[in-house]
This record gives C-alpha cells, structure tokens and sequence, in this order.
C-alpha cells in the first residue's frame, strides 16, 4: 500500500529537551487497508514511529492516536495526525525518516502492521541548540526600618525625716561618759534640784537683809 508521509519538525529545539514532530500520513488513490476479521473497533489506535539520528537522539520514536470510523470488513481511508516526540541530548542536526506503522491496541503487537522500505526515503532535518535557561532571580529581603522609641526614667528622691516623738538624742558630755538621751527627754530631778538651790539662794539673802536691819535698829 502506498502512504504518502509528511512531517512538521521544530523550528526552535534545544538540548535535553522534547522537541515535537507532526507527523501525517495519507492513503493514496487507488490503495486499500481493509479491516481484518477480529479487528478491535473499540478506541483502535495507530502507532507512527520515525527513525532519527544526530544530535544524540534514539534511533527510533513512536507516537499514538485514535483511529475513527473503523468497521470490520471495511477500509481505512483516513489516517489521524499523529505527534511523536525526540529528545536530543546534544547540539547539531537530527535527521528524520519515515518509520513503521501499527494498527490496533498495542504497537507491538497490532492487527495491522505496515512496514517501512529501507532505502530511498524523503528526509527532514532540524537544528538543536543550546538549552537556554532563565535563572529565577532570587527575591531581595526588604529591610524593616525600626524607629527607637525613647525611654523615659524618673529619678525621684525621697528624704525620710524621723517624727519628733520617735527621734531620740544621745551627747556625750565632755570628758564624761555618754548619759544617754536623759537631757533631751523633758523635766526630770535636775530641775527639782535647780529650782531647790534657788530657793535657798533667795533664803540666804532674805536672812541677810533681816540681820541688816536689826543691827541698824
């Protein structure tokens, strides 16, 4: 049967990365693929696989899609685009031909399997590049601005003056020995003892006085 094969390759590839290939295939005019007795008519898939080389990319890739419209007994006259995906591992040139095809539920053992002539095969080429990479910049810490706040200290003074009935007074007389706090304490027997030399200072003169007049007399 004679498919006739298209592929759309990345105008922009880079190493280490998939770089995704259309791929297209139409059934030309006057071939059949009829339907086999026994045929999965539930979601049956085809399985288009290229050859590739360059660039450090696997010889072979495989990529899938669903089939439509798929009857025993019948043709299949359309087939569904297909993406398939390389990954080169270095710069330069991947070169790309058309590969096998697979009919059913599984690519390595399907219904209908198409197989690839060798040689004499339209090519497609793409360029792979350096992978470029935007570095996620790292996130500057803004600074948090404090304001001091000014602390205020009291100083207060307290002077502690002793109340009158509770402040008690000790002098020591001179070349004597300390009496104690017993002149400041109020009347005491020094002044029974004043006011007893008083009164006979004022006797002695009196009798004075008298003694006087009797001897003028």
């Amino acid at each position: 049967m004679d498919i006739k094969v298209a592929m759309t390759t990345p105008t922009s590839a880079s190493a280490n990365a998939d770089a995704s290939i259309t791929w297209t295939g139409t059934i030309q005019t006057g071939s059949t693929l009829p339907v086999p007795t026994g045929f999965p008519t539930t979601s049956p898939k085809l399985y288009a696989t290229i050859k590739a080389s360059g660039a450090g990319t696997p010889a072979t890739a495989t990529g899938e899609a669903t089939l439509t419209s798929v009857s025993v007994g019948s043709n299949i006259t359309t087939l569904p685009t297909v993406t398939i995906k390389v990954k080169p591992t270095t710069t330069g040139t991947v070169t790309l031909t058309p590969g096998d095809l697979a009919f059913g539920t599984s690519s390595t053992s399907p219904a209908i399997k198409c197989t690839a002539p060798t040689s004499n095969l339209k090519t497609w080429t793409f360029t792979v590049g350096n992978g470029t990479s935007t570095p996620t910049p790292t996130p500057t810490p803004t600074p948090t601005t404090t304001t001091p706040r000014p602390t205020t200290t009291h100083t207060s003074t307290v002077t502690v003056t002793p109340t009158e009935s509770t402040t008690r007074k000790s002098q020591t007389p001179k070349a004597g020995a300390d009496t104690g706090a017993g002149g400041m304490a109020g009347p005491d027997g020094r002044l029974f003892v004043l006011v007893g030399t008083g009164l006979i200072g004022a006797a002695a003169v009196g009798g004075l006085v008298m003694r006087r007049r009797s001897i003028k007399d």
